[in-house]
């Protein structure tokens, strides 16, 4: 199975694909696992991850609608909650119902997800939503105020309405506001008051609050803890301290892939992996997360941490921003500390700073058909106003790239080399050195 797009299917009349060439000085010496090659602005790869989707062991079932005494086995005898799957014998294979998983059904309440091996989770027939809220804490009532309703509700992040959605089908926030008064007056609004563990909303079409309104606590969500080979596909992580995380613990990275897969809703970013070997995020989608959409670190170990994004959409990340400190700081995607990483095709866009953003010695990054949008950074016309930033002697690459709405196109501080084919329309246009 070819991740991605492909490279092997037959040509068609917009033309051949033309082999790319990786630029000289970029380090990773990727050709000896996949190539990519180019259409016009469009970018193909023939990188294959079934070795990853089907290790040898176990295959188990997971329905949280299922009853409760089953050994997973099959569908019609599926375990209700995934950590029961995760610590069953040889689990190597793990398939989900499609629907909403809260804690319980994830069954990690209290504690991380538990990886003892190479491992595969898939959702069949739709989408998983792993989510950190708890709908049977709710319990709603009129407060006396026009619109207003309010329940007991302890340690939460962010308030959704999964009725109203934007372009992309991702339900909007509630908007944060400081009083009753202005829950009533504004429609779409949250209030919270902690001394009585209280919430107050005020939905966006004025309606009682039912079982659309979620509310993400700070919690754990999919933490991964263990050095293994995990493959996701068609997961997607809703709030916790961190939708997805990966924080190496022993030195031994190894290689996650999440193929249609969205980490939104994080307090401190979308998909946070930390000193890994490997990243392949595929038709990957971050959104309103308040940190970076997609981040890459290694300065614990010595691990080389490389990475491929393919089809990435990463928007609005920052702009719910409970904590001034991060104002204009936020990525759509951001390599840091040596990190090397490779985007093809992928949409950064709205985000509270610049699009993408590559920082660190040795972190390098080759950004092929990528298309950056307007910058929400709340410092007009400053150096995070920008598409693609450069910085601490990192370097960039670009091809058929884009970027479009922000006041500068391009900052450098470090090392930005075009290819050829960029296009902007910033009023500031470049800033710094582009080669």
């Amino acid at each position: 199975m070819t991740i991605g797009l492909g490279i092997n299917r037959p040509q068609g009349a917009g033309g051949s694909l033309l082999l790319f060439t990786k630029p000289e000085g970029f380090n990773w010496n990727y050709e000896s696992e996949f190539f990519i090659k180019q259409r016009g602005r469009k970018y193909y790869t023939d990188f294959n991850g079934s070795a990853f989707k089907n290790p040898s062991g176990a295959t188990y079932y997971v329905d949280p609608m299922a009853s409760g005494a089953n050994d997973g086995s099959s569908w019609g005898d599926a375990f209700t909650t995934i950590e029961s799957a995760l610590t069953a014998s040889n689990a190597a294979r793990i398939y989900l119902a499609p629907g909403y998983y809260d804690w319980n059904a994830c069954g990690w309440l209290n504690g991380v997800p538990t990886f003892n091996r190479d491992c595969t989770i898939i959702c069949e027939g739709g989408k998983a939503i792993l989510h950190t809220s708890q709908d049977a804490a709710f319990s709603w009532s009129a407060e006396g105020t026009a619109n207003v309703y309010q329940t007991i509700y302890n340690a939460f992040y962010e308030v959704i309405d999964r009725t109203n959605v934007n372009a992309r089908g991702v339900p909007i926030p509630l908007d944060k506001v400081a009083s009753i008064a202005e829950v009533s007056a504004n429609p779409g609004s949250y209030y919270y008051h902690s001394g009585s563990a209280t919430l107050y909303v005020h939905t966006h079409d004025s309606r009682a609050p039912d079982s659309n309104i979620m509310a993400f606590r700070q919690k754990n969500n999919m933490d991964i803890r263990a050095a293994h080979n995990i493959y996701f596909e068609n997961i997607e992580l809703w709030g916790g301290t961190y939708p997805i995380v990966f924080n190496n613990v022993d030195g031994n990275g190894k290689h996650i892939l999440c193929n249609n897969c969205a980490a939104h809703y994080g307090p401190f970013g979308g998909f946070l992996f930390r000193d890994i070997s490997r990243v392949s995020l595929i038709n990957w989608h971050a959104e309103y997360n308040e940190l970076d959409g997609a981040a890459y670190r290694q300065n614990i170990f010595a691990t080389q941490t490389d990475i491929l994004e393919i089809n990435g959409r990463s928007y609005n990340n920052g702009i719910y921003n409970h904590n001034n400190a991060y104002d204009d700081i936020v990525n759509g995607s951001s390599a840091h500390d040596g990190c090397r990483i490779i985007r093809l095709n992928g949409t950064y866009a709205q985000n509270d700073g610049s699009q993408i953003g590559d920082t660190h010695a040795n972190t390098q990054s080759l950004n092929l058909g990528t298309n950056a949008g307007e910058s929400y950074a709340t410092t007009q016309e400053g150096s995070t106003d920008t598409g693609y930033r450069c910085t601490n002697f990192a370097e960039m690459w670009m091809e058929q790239a884009s970027a479009s709405g922000s006041y500068y196109d391009r900052v450098s501080s470090a090392t930005i080399t075009d290819l050829g084919g960029f296009s902007g329309n910033g009023t500031g246009g470049d800033s710094g050195t582009i080669s």
